[in-house]
């Protein structure tokens, strides 16, 4: 199940930080300078949650992957909560270019691949996908939500306002939601 908000916002920064008041939020990127990172580890460190940094990169081997997964689902489980909303933030797709994972469906593979392991061994039910729904890692997440049956909201900035690869912004709300069907 997928739900689309449109934010009263049309800046990133509002339904960044509605986004960060999730209980988890892992953020995926390559380049974590950039400043929709920088304002994601602020917002959610300001609401006294839990920031988990992923860098995508270091997926090289199967063995990063599964530590990784580990030190997550420890990180969660650590809560003592028996469900939790889960943020899915990142780079967009634009910020991945010279990443091994350079298009959006190397980065839906790699992220599905990840909430579905992470999923498999919590104690803690994710109860709640979050996402901007940006491309890059925020469309992975929602993609990967639904994929999983976990209920899943994308709250997009007001205009529906979104950039493609080629950091081109769109404002049309069909184009918006078609990326997630």
């Amino acid at each position: 199940m997928i739900e689309f908000k449109e934010d009263d916002d049309s800046a990133y920064n509002g339904r960044t930080f509605k986004n960060a008041s999730a209980d988890v939020t892992l953020a995926i990127a390559c380049d974590f300078t950039t400043g929709g990172e920088i304002l994601t580890k602020r917002y959610v460190l300001e609401q006294e949650k839990l920031y988990i940094p992923i860098n995508i990169d270091i997926f090289t081997t199967q063995e990063d992957f599964k530590k990784t997964v580990s030190i997550i689902v420890k990180a969660i489980d650590g809560l003592g909560k028996d469900e939790i909303s889960l943020n899915v933030a990142g780079n967009g797709i634009y910020r991945f270019k010279d990443s091994f994972v350079s298009t959006q469906q190397m980065i839906d593979y790699l992220i599905y691949s990840l909430l579905k392991e992470i999923n498999a061994n919590l104690k803690t039910k994710i109860s709640l996908i979050r996402t901007g729904g940006q491309s890059g890692a925020d469309e992975s997440g929602a993609k990967a939500g639904i994929k999983l049956g976990i209920p899943t909201l994308v709250l997009a900035p007001k205009g529906w306002r979104f950039r493609d690869i080629h950091e081109v912004n769109h404002k049309n709300e069909e184009t918006f939601k078609n990326r997630f069907i």
